[in-house]
């Protein structure tokens, strides 16, 4: 059974206001709930900004009949007074994670993360890259190791939803500028899981194309860490290879070699053991 027009309203208008609200001591309630709300309310809003340019569009209609047409019809479709924007929910689904990031409140974040690819289908790619993703990002770089690995799942979830568009070589740019190639050695070291993450979801010829280059690059990379991170890895790296790659076979092979003589020790017995 529909609730009536003013009541679905009222309750629209109720959920506007708590995800705004400021009080943390809610957010334990409402996080698990709040893509299942965003999902329905999104809905009802987008319905009632269609009735609102409707009437907007009748309004302009029964004006220009009564002055002879003289108005434009620039717009008549978009922009509408009073329309609200489709986008704050997302707006205010990533306010939501910054407040859960200022508390502490990393378990309910990791919540909030696992809604992302609702949102996903809920918003355009478009508004995702220009709104959600750079909060993403910012969890990589600062968020403890259970949000960094979650935020890279939904970061690569993104751009496997997305990878026939521009969107996805926009953002593996992004990583590359903000992870491969950062001063900090935290940063690449990231970049390694967003490797891993990468190669569990693409194709090895994807893989090929876009970040197998920079991986091996890290070979040399200056900071202890990051080789001893990528020797870890050396197996998941093989697997990305074609073996008629043979040009990169052979870089390959050389860079295991060269981590076996690596000055770590833990580099070059990791690197032995592969």
């Amino acid at each position: 059974m529909l609730l009536p027009v003013d009541m679905t309203k009222h309750l629209r208008e109720l959920y506007d206001w708590l995800i705004k609200e400021d009080d943390v001591e809610i957010l334990p309630k409402l996080v698990p709930q709040l893509a299942e709300l965003t999902e329905i309310f999104q809905k009802i809003k987008n319905v009632e900004n269609e009735i609102l340019a409707k009437e907007k569009d009748k309004e302009r209609q029964t004006k220009e009949n009564q002055f002879g047409g003289g108005q434009s019809h620039h717009n008549s479709h978009h922009n509408h007074p009073g329309k609200e924007d489709p986008r704050a929910y997302l707006d205010a689904i990533v306010n939501i994670g910054n407040k859960l990031s200022a508390n502490h409140l990393w378990r309910l974040e990791l919540i909030l993360l696992d809604g992302f690819p609702r949102y996903y289908v809920m918003y355009n790619a478009k508004d995702i890259h220009e709104r959600a993703i750079p909060y993403l990002i910012k969890r990589i770089k600062e968020g403890v190791n259970e949000i960094r690995l979650k935020a890279i799942e939904m970061l690569v979830r993104f751009m496997r939803m997305n990878h026939m568009n521009s969107r996805s070589k926009d953002l593996l740019k992004a990583i590359n500028d903000e992870f491969f190639a950062s001063s900090c050695f935290k940063m690449r070291q990231a970049y390694i899981s967003i490797f891993l993450k990468l190669a569990e979801t693409f194709s090895r010829h994807f893989i090929k194309q876009n970040v197998l280059s920079s991986i091996l690059n890290l070979a040399a990379d200056k900071t202890a860490q990051v080789r001893r991170r990528l020797a870890d890895i050396l197996s998941n790296i093989r697997k990305m290879i074609f073996l008629e790659d043979t040009d990169n076979l052979q870089r390959f092979n050389d860079i295991v070699n060269q981590l076996m003589q690596d000055a770590d020790k833990e580099v070059s017995d990791v690197s032995i053991y592969f």
